[in-house]
């Protein structure tokens, strides 16, 4: 078997801002906001046991175009883990999350036409939130659910 190519290294841009925002259950997700004025605002997540930087080859091109708002599951990525000591690894507590997310990015940054791309555990999370909220949240339910799958293959 040969070995593996470790000299492959993602540079992961800096983003305009840095918000860490605070759940419910007191974990942090820190949330990147890459700007553009005026385009769509394009939030996105990873799956479980993955970061938001290992699908960079996926969303860095969208730069150009969009707004991008990176962030990674809680308890995974750049999160710290969280202070209670509990993971809060259910699609409630996802949900929930990731309901608090959109609220603040739109309470600091202004209210935009946004959409979501997730993989896997934050789609099903998702997926949770829109059945859950029926009209509860009116930024979540102007999101548009795109569901990003096989990391490994470049769009």
């Amino acid at each position: 078997m040969a070995p593996l190519d470790t000299g492959m290294v993602i540079q992961i841009p800096p983003p305009s801002e840095t918000v860490d925002l605070t759940m419910g259950d007191g974990a942090v997700v820190r949330v990147r906001r890459y700007a553009r004025a005026g385009a769509l605002r394009v939030f996105l997540s990873n799956g479980n046991g993955f970061a938001i930087d290992g699908y960079y080859p996926f969303w860095g091109e969208l730069r150009e175009r969009f707004e991008l708002i990176a962030f990674d599951a809680r308890n995974h990525g750049r999160n710290p883990p969280a202070a209670s000591g509990r993971d809060g690894h259910t699609y409630a507590q996802m949900a929930l999350d990731l309901q608090l997310v959109f609220r603040e990015v739109t309470r600091a940054f202004g209210a935009r036409r946004s959409v979501g791309v997730f993989h896997s555990m934050s789609a099903r999370a998702a997926m949770r939130l829109g059945l859950r909220v029926r009209g509860d949240c009116r930024e979540c339910r102007r999101a548009m659910l795109t569901f990003l799958d096989d990391v490994g293959v470049r769009p």
